[in-house]
């Protein structure tokens, strides 16, 4: 078998160490790891997902490794998925718009639960978690626009091989057993874009990453898999969707972990094709003092991927809420912020958010970018008002800055953990690559 892109992500895994990580990235892992705490001990509070960790308790027991937020404990591989579950359910955990997919969610999730059980340090975390979300990331640019248009979820069907790929770092794996790991997760890869708006969205990503565990402790008990998950005639590539990205420009970039610099850390609790729209739109209302009862009519230009994802109609439920574009301008203008209590039953309810969104047309613009956003406002006193933006709040061109990160934090976890825990968890990541033991981080989470 020639030098492929097995061959090559096996390299990198293998090769990559905490010394190869500007100071850049170690801020970027810190803060990742810091909002993915705030989002999953949030989300581990929704009734839904309580029912989903009942259902794996029922079906499978209790264990020893802690389900964040909760206190409470599973097995291994099923506190991995109720973490990633929770951790995806508001909608509100970083992602990567090159490669279309939360990648830090499951890969933090199984690291999570692996050093739980292993003893792992901050420095060694940190690493594992800069390689898997790059690993994930090539993998689904290389897979390219194709992969997600035939219907398949990112998040969950390449989400897999960054949970495997973090995993077997921390575990130390080389040669075939890096390899067994690697093919092992590809063949539990699963997901589907039909499952947007459904809990079943969240509950695919909590299976990639309990599935990248479970590959590498299978890999680790001598279980072998395919010899070439990627680019076998029967394998990944072949059938999912062929690739369509540079694999070569693609893995020849992982070295630098650009992509990990460019992740965006979400201030809205919705679907990410809603935000540029609805920047554009908060802008207009703000700059423009509009009020509820000036407005006509709103227009919205959106590509296709933005009407696919967002352009379904007013909502029945919390998770719909996240997917209908009407629906968060009409919280943009009513609100002024989409934070993850905005997405509830008592604010679908409300006759003013109901009546703006009533007032929302699509307008597909097939080649606009996916971070354009151009809202036009039609007031009843017949001004017309236009707001384009080219880039939204957490974007690589407009990072999130610290202060926001932390009101986002402290907000998702003022009502859950008292706020001694708090500072000390903030404390604790700010200086995680000097942790011994970062199990004690897990310790404070409920």
């Amino acid at each position: 078998m020639s030098e492929n892109i097995l061959i090559r992500i096996e390299q990198f895994i293998t090769r990559s160490t905490f010394e190869d990580l500007t100071e850049e990235v170690i801020q970027s892992a810190r803060t990742g790891i810091l909002d993915w705490l705030g989002v999953t001990v949030a989300g581990a509070q929704y009734p839904a997902v309580r029912k989903a960790i009942d259902v794996l308790e029922e079906h499978n027991g209790s264990g020893k490794v802690l389900v964040l937020g909760l206190g409470r404990s599973l097995n291994l591989l099923d506190a991995a998925c109720a973490n990633s579950i929770a951790g995806h359910f508001l909608d509100y955990d970083d992602t990567n718009m090159d490669g279309l997919l939360h990648a830090s969610n499951p890969t933090l999730a199984a690291l999570c639960g692996l050093s739980q059980k292993r003893s792992v340090n901050g420095r060694d975390f940190i690493t594992a978690y800069v390689i898997g979300y790059e690993v994930a990331v090539a993998l689904s640019r290389i897979a390219g626009r194709r992969h997600y248009d035939q219907g398949w979820h990112n998040s969950a069907t390449i989400g897999v091989f960054g949970a495997c790929a973090a995993a077997a770092k921390v575990l130390g794996f080389k040669g075939q057993a890096l390899h067994d790991a690697l093919g092992l997760a590809g063949i539990q890869a699963a997901g589907l874009r039909a499952a947007f708006g459904t809990f079943g969205k969240t509950f695919q990503v909590g299976k990639a990453a309990s599935g990248g565990l479970l590959a590498a402790f299978m890999a680790e008990a001598g279980i072998n898999g395919p010899p070439d998950i990627f680019e076998d005639k029967f394998g990944f590539f072949a059938a999912f969707s062929p690739a369509e990205g540079d694999a070569g420009q693609i893995m020849d970039e992982m070295g630098s972990f650009s992509e990990f610099k460019r992740n965006i850390i979400k201030l809205h609790a919705c679907c990410l094709q809603n935000y540029p729209n609805v920047e554009a739109a908060l802008q207009a209302v703000s700059e423009n003092q509009i009020k509820n009862e000036d407005i006509a009519k709103i227009d919205c230009f959106v590509n296709q991927i933005m009407m696919d994802n967002v352009g379904n109609p007013y909502p029945d439920d919390s998770l719909g809420s996240k997917f209908c574009l009407p629906y968060c301008i009409g919280l943009a203008v009513t609100e002024g912020v989409l934070f993850d209590k905005q997405f509830s039953d008592g604010y679908i309810i409300r006759p003013d958010i109901k009546d703006i969104a009533s007032k929302v047309s699509l307008v597909l613009e097939p080649h606009a970018k996916v971070t354009d956003g151009r809202v036009i406002f039609h007031l009843r006193d017949g001004r017309v008002i236009e707001k384009v933006t080219n880039n939204f709040r957490g974007y690589p061109g407009q990072p999130i800055q610290p202060q926001a990160l932390r009101d986002k934090f402290h907000g998702l976890l003022s009502n859950v953990i008292n706020q001694v825990k708090v500072d000390k968890i903030e404390r604790i990541v700010e200086t995680l690559e000097h942790v011994p033991r970062v199990s004690a981080l897990w310790e404070l989470c409920y």
